[in-house]
This record gives C-alpha cells, sequence and structure tokens, in this order.
C-alpha cells in the first residue's frame, strides 16, 4: 500500500500526469499581496518541527503555500496496533488522502488522473472519493475584496492582513459555478494564534468574536 501511494510523489512534485497541467499562475497583484504577507520562516519551521523545506527564497515558500496545490496521506490503517506483539499478516489495508486544489484545477478530473496513476503502479484495490470540492479564488481588485479590506480597516483601524485564498476546504464553488456569482469571500477572520483551528479544545477570544461581528456589519455596509 505505501509503494503504491509513494510512487505518486517524487520528493518535490506530484508524479499524476496532467497534475499540475491546470493550475493557473499567480498574478503579479496576488505575488506582490503575498509579498507583504507576515511570514517568517524560521519560526514556521520551528512550529512545524521541520528540519528542511522545498524552497529556500521566503517568496517562493509563501507563493507555494497559497499558490500550489498540495498531495497529503491523511493517515493509513493496517494491521494488530493495539498492546503486545502479535505475529499476523494483515489481510487489508486503508490509506485515506486529500489533494488541495487550486484554481483552475477541476477536482473530477484530478481524481480521474489519480486513479489511473494508482492503477498503472498495479493497485487492485478500491479507491472511494469522500468529496469533491472546486478551488475558488476571488480577485484582490474584485469590489467584494476592497469591501472587506476597508471595513476591517474602519473596525481595527489598522491595514488588515490580506490573504489571496484559504488553505483550507469551503464549498463556494456553489456560489461561483452552480449560481454564476463571479465573486465569494470564504470568511471574516476571527480566530488568532491560540484558536487551536480544528483542535479538540479550538477557542475563540470573546471581544474577537463581537468585533467579528462589527466587522461583518461594516462590510454589508460597504457593500450597499
Amino acid at each position: 500500500m505505501c509503494w503504491h501511494w509513494a510512487e505518486l510523489y517524487d520528493g518535490k512534485k506530484v508524479r499524476i500526469p496532467g497534475f499540475y497541467e491546470k493550475v493557473k499562475p499567480l498574478s503579479q497583484k496576488e505575488k506582490t499581496i503575498l509579498s507583504m504577507y507576515p511570514f517568517d520562516v524560521r519560526e514556521y519551521m520551528e512550529s512545524f518541527g521541520l528540519k528542511y523545506l522545498k524552497y529556500e527564497n521566503r517568496q517562493d515558500i509563501v507563493e507555494a503555500l497559497f499558490g500550489n496545490p498540495t498531495f497529503n496521506i491523511d493517515g493509513i490503517l493496517s494491521g494488530y496496533t493495539q498492546e503486545g506483539s502479535k505475529t499476523v499478516t494483515p489481510r487489508k489495508a486503508m490509506v485515506k488522502v486529500d489533494f488541495r486544489l487550486v484554481p483552475d484545477q477541476n477536482p473530477h478530473e484530478i481524481f480521474g488522473l489519480m486513479e489511473r496513476s494508482l492503477r498503472d503502479t498495479g493497485f487492485e484495490g478500491e479507491i472511494v472519493p469522500m468529496g469533491l470540492e472546486y478551488p475558488v479564488r476571488t480577485s484582490p481588485d474584485s469590489g467584494l475584496a476592497r469591501a472587506m479590506i476597508e471595513s476591517a480597516r474602519k473596525v481595527y483601524g489598522k491595514d488588515p492582513i490580506v490573504m489571496i485564498n484559504s488553505p483550507g476546504t469551503q464549498p463556494m464553488a456553489l456560489f461561483t459555478r452552480n449560481l454564476g456569482i463571479k465573486e465569494a469571500v470564504s470568511a471574516i477572520g476571527v480566530g488568532d494564534q491560540r484558536s487551536g483551528a480544528h483542535a479538540p479544545n479550538e477557542s475563540v477570544d470573546v471581544d474577537n468574536f463581537f468585533r467579528a461581528i462589527e466587522h461583518a456589519c461594516a462590510f454589508l455596509e460597504e457593500l450597499t
């Protein structure tokens, strides 16, 4: 199982033919925004316990974080894993993976390319898609983005940190593809470095919570 999946990655790039074919390059405006994004390479590496990164230049690292698709192995389950020793040969194995896509990749196409590449390695197991979401990125020059930035400036009294997109998964394509809305925004920032996003003890500071409500109201007013 591990060998089959390892064949799809060479340590630097995903080895699925056609995987990068439709990746939309970052615009010069988006690159400029990322050049101002507060990012400390050493602090980033220490926080994740990393000894090295694929890229050395700070700008290359930030552009990769926000502009490149990824392939992650989330977990592998097989064999006897409880206390004590047991000399058994596992009868089955399961692995969960995810691909974080970027514009203009098509999740259905990527799944097909992945399945074909995996079969080419000789893999004969079942492959089941768990969720297919189209990537979305709203232009920083759009009216929606300008309203978000200006309303944040009014509420917090300072220039906001702008992210060209979030490295997460949300069903924003329901608006941009299904409803034909050209601009979409995922969320207003409410957490901080102590929030522990997605952790069992995830939390939000009460003051940040109410400021985010104020920001949401200011954002809607800015749009009207």
